[in-house]
């Protein structure tokens, strides 16, 4: 990464201008505070060791002379004690910035931590359908944990050495003050020891992007086994998953071992240098330059200072080299999700459906699968206020046409028209508020009963919970629980069955009240006595509500009460009616109907 990239990057993820300057003025006023302080410490070596008269001391030197006519402006007298104190201030002044930048750096952090994971986030939603479906969640999870904090550390590592450089150029100023030859034989002597560990800090670099791909592999791991544990148990593959896991970890160990032994030779290297340093220089001060013992002792505490500075900028410099790779990651996921941003061009609001909903000429492709098109140039009209069940077998197509009406995904040829208006003209968010939807599997967080049917609608009432609830069948089993509303469901809904999961999940897509329900397979994975009760909850609502239903059906027991049934095969309308007008028709509805009459655990993906 070029320093152009890296400063783009800490520009991407917020660090703005003025966060930077004040950073770096509070240091620039610490640094200020420190050199005065340890300036103050050559005039009080002298007055110490040279055991002159102050007088004469201002008498012979412009210093001196400085130091009384500052003294003077305050109406105080020049010695010792005024000396020490002034010192002893002067340096309490430095941790006060100190402590302030401290405290700054900790804010801009964590509020970059906020910011950055509120954005991502929010990119996420608005990204679309397909990228969702591409991306491992494990990788996300990774970049906006273990890659956000490590490429943060990047981008407040560059504010560090910034910081580190302007006090390593004020101490080098005081030494200049003391000897010109003296700190041009430190500084030659600092970039001959920098040129041995400059290697060690390049392989640094190599080595973050080793350890970014370690995390990234665990978290995709770690993020798909925890969600698969009942699977792994009853297909007894516990010891395999054991070793892969184990096989990930050791590789993540190998990793940071390799990185922490790089940080350990550039930290252990800069110590002998330093201390080797500070000896040949309070020898040749003594028997080159003809220092006198003050000058040579404020030399050596300015170096004993600036050796622990030379470090951190080594070591702040390794640190950032490691973490490039993680800021690399950060940007591109920040990036790639910005570019897969749905499109969002609609203007309209969307109103109540009152006539129909007509699908002209459409078609649809998987991206990968252009040789196989889900969908074939569709033409269907479904009425308002009725309830249109889509049959077929598996990968006909049913689930992506309910898809593209609420934009989830986009046809690549062809139409949809909401009482005559062109889908794209609605905003999606006007879209979405009208279109309720209930999936096969019900999507169920670690919430009490109520807090999942608000998530329909965040601002119902307590009697339109409840209504939604009586709507969907729910009310009775929910009154027999101990909490009642307030039943903790437990993590995908575990304290729940099959049956009451669907129904609870059913309430909140009935609780927003929109004027399309969209029901996809919700009787695939119910027993004989769940489906039944769900079929008079479906028949409830048809009864009960001005919804315009829609329902992709498995179990064709579910769909006979239809307004409209439509078959789907090889991505095409085979045929459109009542249950009636198809079993007199034939073909693939009259055919699965008997199968399943037949075998009512038959699956329709096997009937063809």
């Amino acid at each position: 990464m070029t320093l152009r990239e890296y400063l783009g990057a800490v520009r991407q993820l917020g660090m703005t201008r003025r966060t930077a300057l004040t950073l770096v003025g509070l240091q620039l006023s610490g640094t200020f505070f420190e050199s005065l302080g340890l300036g103050m410490m050559l005039p009080i070596a002298q007055i110490m060791i040279e055991e002159k008269p102050v007088s004469t001391m201002i008498a012979e030197s412009r210093m001196w002379q400085a130091l009384d006519a500052v003294h003077a402006s305050f109406g105080l007298t020049l010695s010792l004690l005024s000396l020490l104190a002034i010192s002893f201030i002067v340096l309490l002044f430095r941790q006060v910035f100190l402590f302030l930048r401290q405290i700054y750096t900790a804010r801009v952090y964590i509020t970059l931590t906020r910011d950055v994971r509120d954005q991502a986030f929010g990119l996420f939603l608005r990204a679309d359908q397909t990228y969702h479906e591409r991306v491992p969640v494990g990788e996300i999870v990774n970049d906006l944990t273990t890659e956000l904090e490590r490429a943060l550390s990047a981008v407040t590592g560059g504010i560090v050495i910034v910081n580190f450089v302007m006090l390593a150029i004020a101490y080098v100023v005081l030494m200049f003050a003391v000897s010109t030859y003296m700190t041009i034989a430190v500084i030659a002597t600092l970039i001959f020891g920098y040129l041995p560990i400059r290697k060690v800090m390049s392989r640094s670099e190599m080595r973050g992007e080793y350890m970014t791909a370690a995390n990234k592999s665990m978290s995709i791991f770690l993020v798909e086994r925890l969600m698969s544990s009942r699977l792994m148990r009853l297909c007894g593959t516990e010891q395999a998953e054991m070793a892969a896991l184990s096989k990930r970890t050791e590789n993540q160990r190998q990793q940071y071992q390799k990185l922490s032994v790089l940080n350990a030779t550039t930290e252990s290297a800069i110590e002998p240098i330093a201390i080797g340093m500070a000896f040949i220089m309070l020898y040749t001060g003594h028997s080159s330059f003809d220092l006198q013992l003050p000058e040579i002792g404020l030399f050596l505490i300015i170096i004993m200072r600036l050796m622990p500075v030379a470090k951190t900028i080594m070591m702040t410099r390794q640190s950032i080299l490691s973490n490039l790779a993680s800021l690399s990651a950060l940007i591109r996921r920040l990036t790639e999700m910005s570019l897969e941003k749905e499109i969002d061009d609609g203007e309209q609001i969307f109103a109540p459906l009152v006539k129909n909903i007509v699908f002209q000429d459409l078609s649809f492709t998987y991206e990968g699968r252009e040789n196989v098109p889900a969908l074939k140039h569709i033409d269907l009209t479904i009425a308002a206020n009725g309830l249109t069940a889509l049959v077929g077998p598996s990968g006909s197509g049913k689930s992506t046409l309910v898809d593209l009406l609420p934009r989830l995904r986009t046809p690549q040829g062809g139409t949809i028209l909401f009482d005559g208006k062109d889908i794209r003209e609605f905003t999606l968010g006007s879209l979405r508020n009208g279109i309720s939807y209930a999936p096969q599997t019900p999507q169920i967080f670690d919430v009490s009963i109520s807090e999942h049917i608000r998530y329909g609608k965040h601002d119902a009432t307590d009697s339109e919970v409840r209504e939604a609830a009586v709507l969907a069948g729910a009310l009775n089993f929910i009154n027999d629980l101990p909490d009642g509303f307030d039943t903790h469901l437990g993590s995908s809904g575990v304290r729940l069955s099959g049956g009451q999961k669907q129904r609870i999940d059913l309430a909140r897509a009935l609780v927003r009240k929109a004027s399309i329900l969209l029901l996809d397979e919700p009787t695939s994975n119910l027993d004989a006595d769940a489906e039944a009760a769900f079929r008079d909850v479906l028949m409830n609502i048809k009864k009960n509500s001005n919804m315009t239903v829609i329902m992709v059906g498995h179990r064709l027991s579910t769909v006979q009460q239809a307004d409209t049934i439509v078959v789907l095969r090889h991505g095409k309308i085979e045929q459109a009616g009542s249950h009636e007008n198809l079993i007199e028709l034939g073909g693939w509805y009259a055919a699965a109907y008997a199968k399943q009459n037949l075998d009512a655990s038959l699956s329709l993906d096997a009937v063809d």
